[in-house]
């Protein structure tokens, strides 16, 4: 038999198996991959050319999201993120880093465009199925990128990296030991993952000098695995940035909605 027969035939025998049981078992993923909001602030100043160290906290709240079989994830988290910006004829150049971590609760569903087993469906129906379960999530980040004006008000920029997240809690136990274990689900992904980051962002200053603020539309991918499909998710992120380094905005992805604020100091 050649190797297209080979594969022909186990196609048809998995196809078999999936029309038999009805459907297939559901994916699940760490929750440390959850996109959460993720900015880059353009300097304050856009007629400056000095070199810069600029250091924002930032707090958000995660409200009735969504994400790989899961549902009503109410939560929130917060993030310190640190950037240096060259001088002169390198002043488009910075360098940032980033922690982000987050929690909150979740409930295990089944999504609606996503098949799911008739044992999985089972579960979800018990009173163990039925209980909400502790998450919690971190990420680091680092980037490389440039930052460019245009008419002095005018800005656009884009950079890449790495990023790294972690997961925990109630939820990663039973996705890793139980569920896994009963042949309930199976698993997209490690609870500890490092993947690339890539970021595009544009926006306005308002004023001479951005004297009435900025504001930013950030889209920033990084790649995941679903579905043993290489996905890559691109939340968006609209901010406002006062002069005085308080800022604001939303984040959206999948219909879910995030609400953040934060402040930035300048050294």
């Amino acid at each position: 038999m050649t190797i297209n027969n080979r594969l022909f035939m186990r196609a048809i025998v998995c196809l078999a198996i999936i029309f038999l049981a009805g459907c297939s078992n559901p994916r699940l993923r760490s929750m440390g991959e959850l996109p959460v909001p993720t900015t880059h602030q353009p300097r304050l100043d856009p007629t400056s050319k000095d070199s810069e160290k600029a250091v924002s906290l930032q707090g958000y709240g995660l409200f009735n999201n969504s994400w790989s079989n899961v549902e009503d994830i109410y939560g929130g988290g917060a993030s310190v993120s640190g950037i240096y910006r060259f001088g002169r004829f390198f002043s488009p150049l910075f360098v940032s880093v980033g922690l982000n971590g987050f929690g909150g609760r979740l409930d295990f569903t089944c999504d609606k465009e996503k098949k799911c087993g008739d044992t999985y469906l089972g579960w979800l129906d018990s009173d163990e199925g039925e209980k909400s379960r502790t998450f919690w999530g971190l990420q680091e980040q680092a980037l490389l990128g440039l930052d460019f004006h245009f008419a002095d008000n005018v800005f656009i920029g884009f950079g890449g990296g790495v990023l790294t997240y972690q997961g925990g809690g109630d939820y990663e136990k039973y996705r890793d030991r139980i569920l896994k274990n009963d042949k309930k689900m199976k698993n997209d992904g490690e609870d500890a993952v490092a993947v690339p980051l890539a970021g595009l962002w544009f926006g306005y200053h308002f004023g001479e000098k951005g004297k009435y603020g900025t504001v930013s539309v950030d889209v920033f991918t990084s790649t995941q695995y679903d579905y043993d499909m290489l996905m890559f998710y691109a939340p968006i992120t609209v901010s406002y940035y006062h002069p005085s380094g308080f800022y604001g905005g939303v984040g959206t992805m999948f219909g879910n909605v995030d609400i953040f604020v934060g402040k930035t100091f300048v050294f």
